[in-house]
């Protein structure tokens, strides 16, 4: 199933990805705000209902903050499991609703 976001929805995607590259520009990934926007960002995509498990809404999440050179804290690449890292430990007390 692919993601089909309405306009209103993809403006929302775009201004939470532009959140966490703006942060992640300051040598952090996310500090609380960044946190609250890639949590946003995985409810938008969860409440989609493009996306059939927690695992694929990760995997899109990571190719996303790729494309746009959003990395992780330490400067590494924001693979599968490092968004899975990240929301397991930062995200879900903010976005709790896991699919």
């Amino acid at each position: 199933m692919k993601l089909k976001l309405s306009p209103d929805e993809e403006q929302r995607e775009a201004k939470l990805l532009e959140t966490c590259e703006r942060w992640q520009r300051g040598g952090h990934l996310l500090d609380r705000s960044g946190f609250k926007a890639a949590a946003e960002l995985y409810l938008l995509y969860a409440a989609n209902g493009g996306f059939v498990s927690h695992n694929s809404i990760i995997r899109h999440m990571a190719d996303r903050f790729q494309k746009l050179d959003i990395s992780s804290c330490r400067g590494a690449t924001m693979t599968r499991e490092r968004v899975d890292w990240l929301y397991e430990n930062k995200l879900q007390r903010l976005a709790p609703m896991k699919v």
